[in-house]
């Protein structure tokens, strides 16, 4: 746009030196009404009506794919409620109902799985680790929980009603609950059972077939399993699961897993580093109530906050003589005695822990804390805040989906509308998330 003085309001003497450039950035909102004339012709030949194809973006839905993926990013990006975006829509001019929107929200393209799939499995092939939480969530009235599993490519929120290391295992292998028994199952249940019998059986029906969770339950109600108490039971879902998850047929092997140690998350993998930050936290958690515990309480914390100065510098340059070091004041520290018994107890909790939490001094590409999956879970929890809970399946599964591609785009600084209104718009122009993870 060329913008000039009216002439009238020009001297006489006026002359012409030049132009200025300045840029301004707009928004055109309007709403924007598509009539599609569909030619038709009828065949004798065929003894049918042939007409001309709506274009695929448009098909199934009386709104167009920006509209709906303006809808998603209010949603899952902005975190806007329903009622809000109906309101928004409305003053935009835009005749839908709150039930459209919800149905929008809620059914979703099956290529957004196939597009998170393909990122989870580049992302562990770049790298073999995962950072895991849990945090609670709701489900139509019903207390459910939502797992994290997450790497420096890629984000995944699984959903579910139990809070267990099967569950946990199969949050990790791609949020569906797989079991499996080959040797890392016997193995595992015959450390952790301690039943000849039960270890032999299952011996006998070793294979690479991947069972399903009501496959396992059906099997775990026949004779001798059926004998076994709860616990038991729950030992061999763990070890089935943990089978399946060491298994090939789980995708890209998982080496390392980093977590605070919460009791569903030990021995899902073989290496196992625990968060720093959880174990120091603990120590301020401790109940104490005299004032000299409170002391005692506040030398210890700082003790070990000096030690976790020592781990940043062998972080910043690995040597063996730091390592000696750290191995020296971590059993000092341990090895106080407070005279505060929640304190020595806590004491003797972080030196049962030291196979995990000093795990990083064999393996230095590890970090000291879990603050990747802290972070991560930090969008769900801020959901749940918002909109509380779900009150279907399909709602649960979109917010699982939709925010851990949120997520997952924001990793690889790929912009989430972009993303969605190519996707709805079936362009593909931004290729699958696993081509843009495999390239960095």
């Amino acid at each position: 746009i060329e913008l000039d003085v009216p002439k009238e309001d020009l001297p006489k003497d006026a002359k012409f030196v030049g132009k200025r450039k300045i840029v301004v950035q707009e928004m055109m909102i309007k709403r924007r009404n598509i009539e599609f004339w569909i030619n038709r012709y009828w065949s004798d030949e065929l003894g049918k009506i042939i007409e001309a194809e709506v274009p695929g973006e448009f098909k199934g839905s009386q709104f167009g794919p920006v509209l709906r993926s303006f809808i998603l990013y209010q949603y899952f990006k902005n975190r806007v409620p329903h009622e809000k975006i109906w309101k928004n829509l409305k003053d935009w001019g835009i005749e839908i109902s709150e039930g459209t929107i919800n149905n929008i929200l809620n059914v979703l393209p099956e290529d957004f799985s196939v597009d998170l799939s393909s990122a989870r499995k580049a992302a562990l092939r770049k790298c073999c680790q995962i950072h895991i939480d849990d945090t609670g969530a709701k489900f139509n009235g019903k207390n459910f929980h939502t797992f994290v599993v997450s790497n420096r490519f890629y984000t995944q929120y699984t959903t579910g009603p139990e809070k267990n290391r099967w569950s946990a295992a199969g949050a990790i292998m791609g949020g569906e609950q797989k079991f499996m028994i080959n040797d890392t199952a016997v193995n595992f249940i015959a450390q952790k059972l301690k039943k000849p019998d039960i270890t032999n059986y299952f011996s006998k029906l070793k294979s690479e077939k991947l069972f399903t969770r009501d496959e396992v339950e059906a099997h775990l109600g026949h004779v001798p399993l059926s004998n076994l108490s709860k616990q038991q039971l729950d030992v061999l879902r763990t070890g089935l699961a943990v089978g399946a998850l060491r298994s090939k047929s789980a995708g890209p092997p998982i080496h390392f897993t980093i977590s605070d140690d919460a009791p569903n998350f030990v021995g899902l993998t073989k290496n196992h580093q625990l968060c720093w930050v959880h174990e120091i936290r603990k120590y301020k958690l401790c109940e104490v109530f005299k004032r000299i515990e409170s002391e005692t309480l506040e030398k210890l914390v700082q003790e070990w906050r000096k030690f976790y100065g020592l781990l940043l510098n062998f972080k910043a340059q690995q040597t063996r003589e730091l390592r000696v070091k750290i191995r020296n004041e971590f059993k000092r520290i341990c090895s106080i005695k407070t005279l505060v018994k929640p304190l020595d107890d806590q004491l003797k909790r972080t030196w049962d822990n030291r196979e995990g939490l000093l795990l990083f001094l064999k393996y230095p590409q590890l970090p000291l804390h879990n603050n990747q999956a802290e972070l991560d879970v930090r969008e769900r929890v801020i959901k749940r805040k918002i909109s509380l809970q779900n009150r279907s399946l399909e709602g649960l599964r979109a917010w699982d989906l939709m925010l851990s591609l949120a997520s997952t785009c924001r990793k690889l600084n790929l912009s989430f509308w972009k993303y969605i209104e190519d996707r709805i718009s079936q362009r593909e122009a931004i290729p699958y998330l696993g081509k843009v993870v495999a390239s960095l």
